[in-house]
């Protein structure tokens, strides 16, 4: 992923069905995938299974179910209901944790000043919100420590 993203929404489109609408740092810009196919095919990208993933985090932490979405170091995302629709890829929005400044009842106040309002409670938005932070932490903690290995190798193999 070359620019941040903020949040991807669902949104209906007319002869399309539901598709999404991606805020990034710096634009808005709509896919015509759901956001749940929107995050796999960024799976997908970077090479990892969804269920791999969920795999390693059921086994690391204690999170069972509702797993956030940790693409890398800077895209985890949580899902928070904010639609009624009988499937459920078509009701679940998803932000990124590294952008989400507070949440005050069931909505989502992000760092740029926008608000996302959500059909969950506070308490689910706060689980949510926390699961998913410890694994943009872990994420960050494993980038740090390989980074740490590079630098070590250099010193101990390529520098006199």
């Amino acid at each position: 992923m070359k620019r941040e993203i903020l949040a991807i929404l669902p949104e209906p489109m007319e002869r399309v069905g539901i598709v999404s609408r991606i805020y990034y740092t710096d634009a808005i810009e709509i896919d015509k995938r759901t956001p749940t196919h929107f995050l796999k095919n960024s799976y997908d990208r970077k090479g990892k299974s969804k269920k791999l993933v969920d795999k390693k985090i059921k086994a690391k932490t204690q999170i069972k179910r509702n797993y956030p979405y940790v693409i890398d170091k800077d895209h985890v995302f949580f899902a928070f209901k904010i639609r009624e629709s009988k499937y459920d890829d078509q009701q679940r929005g998803f932000v990124n944790v590294k952008y989400v400044d507070k949440i005050q009842g069931s909505t989502i106040i992000l760092t740029t000043g926008e608000e996302i309002s959500s059909l969950n409670t506070e308490k689910t938005l706060l689980s949510n919100r926390k699961n998913a932070q410890l694994l943009y932490y872990m994420s960050l903690v494993e980038t740090m420590a390989d980074n740490f290995m590079a630098i070590q190798y250099v010193r101990e193999n390529l520098m006199d």
